[in-house]
């Protein structure tokens, strides 16, 4: 293997024994070419959404509270709307977000519940990121809201994340933010160390991770410059104790790289 071959290799290790690779994979038993079993992922998705929801609702219970579960091509809404126009008003918002989706909806009007401008402002802003998942779920209650889920892709990952972090509707607190990147299958991350730049391709578990890879690169590889199309994704793969990166193309016929 040519030396630019080994620094390549060097590189994806560094990336794939990150701590938050490891942290972002659970153990599992893995089919032979290393990838999770079939609906491994999913099932440890859904258990993540469970528990997030669970946490929320004993966190922010009892208290004036509205929810909209994603699920499908089905949205489910729940709790309790200011008045009969709010209702409507939220119903309506949800139709423009999700026009060809089925709504079942289960709320009564509870009067006591905050100032309707406000409320109605928190909704809009629920529904946004709700609208930018697979899967998911916006609570809102007297004490905040919390929002969580899979994003659609990395783009809208980013986005939900930007709007998460504020500034939010007047009078709103983040009360919890379980939204995950979307799933990458296969996860892979790829390093090509060119003449003249580092180019960095494939899935990180994390934005902090993301972060740690660029550091590390320019440490590692004194180059002009740095190519990152690196995207945030779940679904970093584990085997046992091992985590298998995938080599370049320019080494491939060489022994594949194993981390001890």
């Amino acid at each position: 293997m040519g030396l630019q071959g080994v620094l390549v290799l060097t590189a994806a290790l560094f990336v794939l024994l990150l701590p938050s690779a490891l942290t972002a994979a659970a153990p599992e038993t893995a089919t032979e070419d290393g990838a999770p079993p079939a609906g491994a992922q999913a099932n440890q998705n859904q258990a993540a959404d469970d528990q997030a929801n669970k946490a929320s609702d004993e966190n922010n219970s009892p208290g004036y509270a509205w929810s909209a579960n994603r699920s499908g091509s089905r949205i489910t809404l729940r709790g309790a709307v200011p008045s009969e126009e709010d209702r409507q008003t939220a119903l309506g918002m949800v139709k423009a977000h999700f026009p060809d989706f089925a709504v079942e909806e289960k709320v009564e009007v509870v009067e006591s519940g905050p100032p309707r401008e406000q409320w109605l402002a928190a909704v809009s802003f629920g529904l946004q990121q709700l609208a930018q998942m697979t899967k998911g779920k916006v609570r809102l209650t007297d004490r905040g809201l919390t929002v969580t889920g899979q994003a659609a892709n990395a783009d809208q990952y980013g986005k939900i994340k930007k709007a998460l972090a504020g500034p939010l509707p007047a009078g709103l607190t983040l009360t919890g933010d379980g939204v995950r990147p979307p799933v990458a299958n296969p996860f892979v991350f790829e390093a090509d160390l060119g003449p003249n730049a580092l180019s960095l391709a494939g899935s990180v578990p994390s934005e902090d991770a993301r972060k740690t890879v660029r550091d590390l690169s320019r440490q590692l590889f004194a180059r002009p410059g740095l190519d990152d199309r690196l995207e945030v994704a779940s679904g970093a793969r584990r085997t046992g104790t091992r985590l298998l990166p995938r080599p370049c193309a320019r080494c491939r016929g060489s022994r594949p790289a194993r981390s001890r």
